[in-house]
């Protein structure tokens, strides 16, 4: 939900000269847009456009300048388009392009809130007219939270209560611009009508199967994490320093290329720096067209231990089943929600020696990568609250009553498609009931 801030650990090249900065100011004159608009020599269009919409007007200002930063030292290639939109506190909105010796600034938007749908919307349909390219890669850069929490298919009346979702804050302790649900999100990219090859999330908790889920169809590649991320989050300089050295390079290798830098500049970087630091950091490249049967095989999980539940006789030996193996199941992120999320792989070998979910999330697996303090972590969470407290002096999260199908009847629920296809959330009910925890 939040990334975490830790003393004394710079990326490496932080002390490099503010590339990023220095660019700033300068203004794209129409001949160099148009250049730039038309793509490398030749005036054919270049293999990759890279779309980063960064909201960092909250407390990330300081880590979106940074990463800025670092996607400027990794230098330029004509054959890939690199575009930004982004927001930072007390200064307009704005739109910059990089150019060779930085970024240069492209347009003023005026105070934008990049929280808001038609704002994303409007940055995918712009940059996909001003920079097209043969391949596309959308990165949303934020907090993440997660599953969407509530929040129904048109925003609540103020009876409905807070609203609530998973990614896109726009400012810290502002109620105007919550964290916007997955599914406005999904809906914001699809009305800008721009076929992605990969879609990156650099945000926090995002690698759980409900948010998967959503946002399969934008994509063929998706980049998520499982875990709480940390202020420095991807290393771009490494990531667009590949993809300038090989742009023709296709969407699931720009997918192992991320994983890849990530998992480097932490086995390398950050954990040698801080020997005492939990290594618990993920990140995982999905093929997103295997989701659909991985969503259908955890309905399907749901389902016959909803089903084990029923005979009473049997009850009591089921439910003693299923809360051991949720207690042994890989927890994820124990702090910003702890006994919220599970490691889906582990969690279904522990249910059902059998299971063909481990085999399914290898299929869909491009790459991965898990600290060693999370060895169970297979890329994709699940949510199942835990009945009892699994850190001290944390209290237990016994079932959210929004985990469900938003009910137009009640504002509560959320209009995520994982719940309101399948049936976890049933299961969950079943479990919770039989154990005497409703």
């Amino acid at each position: 939900m939040i990334f975490e801030r830790v003393q004394g650990i710079a990326r490496a090249g932080a002390g490099l000269p503010p590339v990023f900065f220095a660019a700033l100011g300068v203004l794209l004159g129409v001949g160099l847009l148009a250049a730039a608009c038309g793509g490398g020599g030749g005036g054919g269009r270049p293999e990759w456009a890279v779309y980063l919409y960064v909201n960092g007007d909250n407390d990330l200002a300081d880590a979106a300048r940074a990463d800025l930063d670092e996607m400027a030292q990794a230098g330029f290639s004509e054959s890939v388009a690199v575009v930004a939109q982004v927001d930072l506190p007390g200064v307009p909105t704005r739109r910059y392009r990089l150019v060779p010796g930085g970024f240069a600034l492209v347009e003023d938007l005026g105070e934008r809130d990049m929280a808001a749908p038609e704002t994303i919307t409007e940055f995918v349909a712009w940059a996909e007219t001003a920079f097209p390219a043969r391949k596309r890669a959308l990165v949303l850069w934020n907090h993440g939270n997660g599953w969407d929490q509530a929040d129904g298919p048109s925003p609540p009346s103020p009876a409905a209560g807070r609203r609530a979702g998973s990614i896109l804050h726009e400012r810290q302790g502002d109620d105007r611009s919550p964290f916007l649900a997955n599914h406005r999100v999904r809906g914001a990219v699809e009305a800008a009508g721009v076929r992605l090859d990969l879609l990156g999330l650099d945000a926090s908790i995002m690698g759980t199967l409900e948010a998967l889920y959503e946002f399969r169809s934008l994509a063929p590649v998706l980049v998520t994490s499982q875990e709480v991320g940390q202020l420095d989050g991807w290393d771009y300089t490494a990531v667009l320093g590949r993809l300038f050295a090989a742009p023709e390079m296709d969407g699931e290798e720009l997918g192992r290329v991320i994983v890849e830098a990530y998992e480097a500049f932490f086995e390398e970087v950050f954990y040698p720096a801080n020997p005492i630091y939990e290594q618990r950091h993920t990140v995982a490249a999905h093929r997103t067209a295997v989701l659909e049967e991985i969503a259908s095989e955890v309905d399907a999980l749901g389902a016959r231990l909803a089903a084990g539940l029923e005979d009473p006789a049997l009850r009591s030996g089921a439910v003693e089943e299923i809360a051991a193996a949720r207690a042994a199941a890989q927890a994820i992120d124990r702090e910003a929600q702890p006994n919220v999320y599970v490691d889906l792989v582990d969690l279904a070998r522990r249910l059902e020696p059998d299971s063909p979910l481990p085999g399914l999330v290898a299929e869909a697996t491009i790459a991965d990568y898990r600290g060693r303090d999370r060895p169970n972590a297979h890329g994709i969470s699940l949510v199942f609250y835990a009945p009892s407290p699994l850190e001290p002096d944390v209290l237990p999260i016994t079932y959210d009553p929004n985990y469900r199908c938003y009910d137009p009847g009640t504002h509560t629920g959320n209009a995520g498609e994982f719940l309101c296809r399948f049936g976890w959330d049933g299961f969950l009910d079943a479990y919770y009931e039989a154990a005497g925890l409703l």
